[in-house]
């Protein structure tokens, strides 16, 4: 939330999928995937972090789908960018 020049909470849930298996999957469809899935959400923490400091309170959640966890089939590049949530925790 921006007001009073303050950031309280950024929420990263932007994602996209691609559904194919490594045989028909591309190098150019694996970087979409992993350019929003992975790097929106970097850039967008990058820009709200220090402010958290600075207020002495903010959060910053990110949210994925079970898919990030416990995938199937398919679904390489989506689950290749489960890497979020570990980069969120850091």
């Amino acid at each position: 939330m921006w007001q009073d020049g303050k950031i309280d909470i950024l929420v990263n849930d932007a994602a996209i999928n691609y559904y194919a298996d490594i045989f028909e999957d591309t190098l150019d469809v694996w970087r979409k995937a992993q350019a929003l899935n992975l790097e929106a959400i970097y850039w967008g923490s990058k820009l709200i972090a220090p402010h958290v400091p600075r207020q002495h309170w903010g959060r910053i959640i990110s949210i994925r789908s079970i898919q990030a966890i416990a995938t199937e089939g398919w679904v390489g590049a989506y689950a290749g960018s489960s890497a979020i949530i570990r980069f969120t925790k850091s």
